[in-house]
């Protein structure tokens, strides 16, 4: 990781349909290298802000600027690109394809960037040794538990050192093993100058954070 990355959002609106608002004019700078928790009630809108954040949901009004470029304004093919190449995503339920092996799971990332996947296998399976999945590389998702699953899915997201990593309540339904895993990954990938961005309602999420945005 050469740099950190930072994001800053500037009276950022939102909502699902007009008279309904779910974010609504948020200011916000959040600093690069580090772990920040979006955090309130169920159902406030933290996956929400999290998917604007990322470029996957685009606002009402206001704006998310990333590396100096506001994500409203780009283009689909520039957006997809950005989430292809600099972001890495973290989903609540592992969100793998039961067609693919384990180790393909991890190496997912390379088909979107267009980088050829055998020169990131070495990583792909290093990565799997770090998060402690404990089976075939060959094993398919219907083959191994929600904890293991949930650990490929950071190995996935960890490939090609993105410069922001965006978790949805990435340890919502892991063991406690599992949640340390996965919460230790992310907080070693933010101490490498990674920036790490969690919605979660999990106590120890938020403690181990040095950021944190509440929504209501």
């Amino acid at each position: 990781m050469t740099r950190c990355a930072a994001i800053e959002t500037a009276d950022l609106t939102f909502g699902y349909r007009r008279g309904v608002t779910v974010i609504d004019g948020l200011t916000q700078a959040i600093r690069g290298g580090e772990v920040t928790a979006i955090t309130g009630r169920s159902g406030s809108g933290k996956s929400t802000l999290l998917y604007l954040l990322a470029g996957m949901l685009t606002p009402w009004s206001g704006s998310v600027v990333f590396d100096g470029s506001d994500l409203a304004k780009m283009d689909d093919h520039a957006r997809s690109r950005l989430r292809a190449e600099t972001f890495g995503f973290v989903f609540q339920d592992a969100a793998l394809d039961p067609r693919r092996s384990v180790l393909d799971a991890v190496l997912e990332p390379t088909l979107y960037a267009s980088q050829p996947s055998a020169k990131a296998r070495d990583r792909a399976l290093a990565l799997l040794d770090l998060m402690g999945v404990d089976v075939p590389p060959e094993s398919r998702p219907g083959e191994i538990s929600g904890g293991q699953a949930q650990r490929v899915g950071v190995a996935r997201a960890l490939l090609l050192d993105p410069q922001v990593i965006f978790a949805d309540e990435p340890t919502g339904n892991l063991d406690n093993a599992s949640s340390e895993a996965v919460l230790g990954a992310l907080t070693a990938a933010a101490e490498g100058g990674c920036t790490v961005i969690i919605a979660t309602h999990d106590d120890r999420v938020v403690s181990r954070s040095t950021g944190r945005i509440t929504v209501a």
